[in-house]
């Protein structure tokens, strides 16, 4: 028995329920890899891609990669299905930390999708020049909200160790974790969870209100309002999408809160959504969006001679528009 096991107040899965979370990470985190590096690569390759906005779903796209292989099915998964943590106390720690890291960085950016949409469907700020700096530094502060909710457990506010299936690590949310740790938990609950699900269900629902309406002069100066009418459909499923995969892990994590042994089949349910969850943008994608699903089928295509002679378009922030 390692150290993180003597310390882990949650009992480990029984072998039938093991092997289906473990082989459950392992076959949704690889394909939630193979679809999120596909629709990055369209993202930053095909020229049909060139607006703002497709910024802010590259650096979403880029964070669920982040999740999937640093914070994912390599060590979740493999661990599971050896039955305990595989790994260093050490390396649970800095697991957790990147899991609390790109959690965030998802949630903050799909905050700022969801608000982007808002503004640019009901034309707010028409003062505001919405230029490529602007939503550069959106997306920064998005990593660094991101840093600022990780870094806390490790300097002894809040605490890292094993998750409800006393196989792998996460934020501690048991009945163990007193004084200030509960103290970051009760406040990330709010401010990390509860206020940003909030602003993104009322811009989404203020933007997709909105869509039936003519778009402010500024919109049809950026882009046509085809485009933006699909993006924000696309945005419309991905937000709801999202926050039903994530259902199941909210769920464990406010059950805990209680002081209540949660259920099995909701310590084995939230791991496996929120690791499928990583599927969900390139479903959105290629089901709403015709722009997005054609850069995406023509990332696949082979490329022809006179294609492979013109050479293809690079796109540079200063082209974006």
């Amino acid at each position: 028995m390692t150290e993180l096991d003597s310390q882990c107040p949650w009992s480990p899965l029984d072998g039938v329920h093991r092997m289906y979370v473990g082989a459950t990470l392992i076959i949704a985190g690889l394909v939630g890899v193979a679809g999120n590096s596909w629709l990055a690569s369209s993202l930053l390759m095909s020229p049909l891609l060139s607006t703002k906005a497709h910024l802010i779903m590259l650096n979403l796209t880029l964070s669920c990669l982040g999740r999937g292989l640093l914070a994912g099915f390599p060590f979740a998964g493999t661990s599971t299905l050896s039955g305990r943590w595989l790994f260093s106390e050490g390396c649970c720690q800095f697991f957790a930390f990147l899991q609390q890291f790109f959690n965030v960085s998802q949630v903050a950016t799909l905050t700022l999708l969801a608000v982007e949409r808002m503004v640019v469907n009901k034309g707010l700020f028409p003062g505001l020049k919405l230029c490529v700096r602007l939503y550069v530094l959106a997306i920064l502060s998005c990593w660094v909200a991101a840093v600022v909710w990780a870094m806390p457990p490790l300097l002894n506010w809040g605490r890292y160790g094993c998750d409800p299936t006393a196989m792998s690590c996460s934020l501690q949310w048991s009945p163990g974790v007193r004084g200030g740790s509960m103290v970051y938990n009760l406040v990330f609950v709010a401010l990390g969870g509860i206020v940003p699900a909030t602003v993104t269900s009322v811009c989404m629902w203020c933007a997709v209100g909105s869509m039936g309406k003519a778009f402010s002069p500024s919109v049809h100066l950026e882009t046509d309002y085809c485009s933006q009418r699909a993006f924000t459909k696309m945005v419309g499923v991905l937000v709801p999408g999202l926050y039903l995969m994530w259902l199941p892990q909210a769920l464990l994590v406010l059950w805990t809160l209680t002081g209540l042994p949660p259920p099995t089949a909701l310590i084995v349910l939230a791991p496996m959504s929120s690791e499928a969850s990583a599927v969900v943008p390139v479903i959105a994608c290629l089901t709403c969006d015709v722009k997005m699903r054609r850069a995406l089928l023509g990332i696949l295509k082979k490329p022809t001679t006179s294609d492979t002679k013109k050479g293809k378009k690079k796109i540079m922030l200063k082209d974006i528009k």
